[in-house]
């Protein structure tokens, strides 16, 4: 904890943040231990489970069975890497020198739990949209509007698609693996999207 304070107050000002997941079962524990330690100045979330294991329901989700475990998000949103201990301090430190890709803002969510996690939500899922048995033909004919090129899905694909392939340029292929498995998931039926998977064919192993 001693390193992780350290690290906060040097990197913060260049944009450092840091949640932490409190594992505590009794919440005044929790508040007496911060006031004894006013450093940890950034947002603690407590939520014990009901599993053996009482740790919280976030940890037991995500599979997390050691103290410290750090899941590095880097500016686009998109988790890089998963460390136990000091393990990510070099990568952090080069992550905040980067600026955030414009291409990659509007990347949707990619989920991050396990297969079988220890608390698991009951989906939603949507009702179908109302549809007119009469409708006129006309209507049935109409065709939908193309997408204004900012907002097509291709052209950011190709956009994301283009950076990955500079961070493999750099050697960077842990980075742009990231990248490509998220324009997979993001924008699956774009020629993007296959290119992607070629490339990350291409990189295996490096």
């Amino acid at each position: 904890m001693p390193h992780m304070i350290q690290m906060y107050n040097d990197l913060h000002s260049q944009g450092l943040e840091v949640v932490g997941v409190s594992n505590d079962q009794d919440k005044q524990e929790l508040i007496d231990y911060l006031s004894q330690n006013r450093a940890m100045v950034w947002p603690q979330l407590f939520g014990p489970s009901n599993s053996p294991q009482h740790w919280n329901a976030m940890a037991e989700a995500f599979q997390v069975h050691a103290i410290p475990t750090m899941y590095v998000i880097d500016r686009n949103g998109l988790l890089q890497t998963i460390a136990v201990g000091r393990g990510a301090d070099d990568q952090i430190k080069r992550m905040l020198s980067e600026a955030a890709d414009p291409a990659l803002a509007d990347m949707q969510p990619i989920t991050l739990a396990p297969p079988k996690p220890a608390i698991a939500a009951k989906p939603k899922i949507a009702k179908p949209a109302p549809t007119s048995v009469a409708a006129p033909a006309a209507a049935q004919a109409a065709p939908t509007p193309p997408a204004p090129i900012a907002d097509d899905p291709a052209a950011k694909a190709t956009r994301a698609l283009n950076l990955a392939r500079s961070y493999i340029s750099a050697e960077r292929f842990d980075t742009a693996r990231t990248k490509l498995q998220a324009i997979i998931t993001s924008w699956p039926d774009t020629p993007a999207a296959k290119d992607a998977v070629v490339v990350l064919k291409e990189i295996e192993g490096k």
